[in-house]
């Protein structure tokens, strides 16, 4: 037997594209952990807790940008909402930030992984390590999918094409680039900004 068909005409080996594939399984792992043991706390609870515990950080909040936090922690409170960026609203201050145990007591898990490992701009300079980090996190199940297809299509065929070492360089190196430039135009943003598409852009966009 040998890899000649019967033409005469070898067949092509068939690219396995190994790192694309651990990639998604990373992913699809880290994801998996994160939503099966958090335990959503609601933006009521999160101000409760933070009256009760550490009133100085919702204070330093109202007194930073008044329409923006005290606006939005009264509505909290009274109507029970759930704005988007109410994290980032109660994180305004470095005082705050720096301070894990308020991230331990009165936020969720997922928040919490955010908050750390996710990509804030305003502690940029304490979490470089974020920049990689950042690649790895999703915010809901149609994030993910929609990443990981496009991951599994570009991966795929950049892996191919340029190699397995420089494929996980370059897509590590996309994700910085694209981390580095949010932070650009959002220095002072205390929003963690999450996912692989800025690295799946830059395989697209190669």
């Amino acid at each position: 037997m040998n890899n000649n068909t019967d033409n005469g005409v070898k067949n092509p080996k068939l690219f396995v594209p190994i790192i694309t594939i651990v990639l998604i399984i990373i992913n699809i792992l880290i994801y998996s952990c994160i939503t099966f043991f958090n335990k959503p706390v609601s933006a009521t609870n999160v101000v409760n807790c933070l009256q009760e515990n550490y009133p100085q950080c919702l204070q330093v909040a109202s007194d930073k940008d008044f329409f923006k936090c005290a606006h939005q922690i009264r509505d909290i409170l009274t109507k029970n909402s759930q704005p988007a960026n109410y994290t980032a609203c109660i994180y305004n201050d470095e005082r705050c930030l720096a301070e894990k145990e308020i991230l331990f007591r009165c936020y969720s898990l997922k928040d919490r992984v955010f908050y750390l490992l996710g990509f804030v701009p305003k502690k940029f300079d304490k979490s470089s390590y974020t920049l990689i980090t950042t690649t790895f996190l999703h915010v809901d199940i149609g994030h993910i999918l929609s990443n990981m297809l496009f991951l599994l299509f570009a991966g795929s065929f950049m892996e191919n094409r340029i190699g397995r070492k420089k494929f996980l360089f370059f897509y590590l190196l996309t994700g910085i680039c694209a981390s580095l430039f949010y932070f650009a135009f959002n220095r002072s943003s205390a929003v963690p900004a999450v996912g692989a598409s800025g690295a799946i852009s830059g395989l697209l966009g190669a």
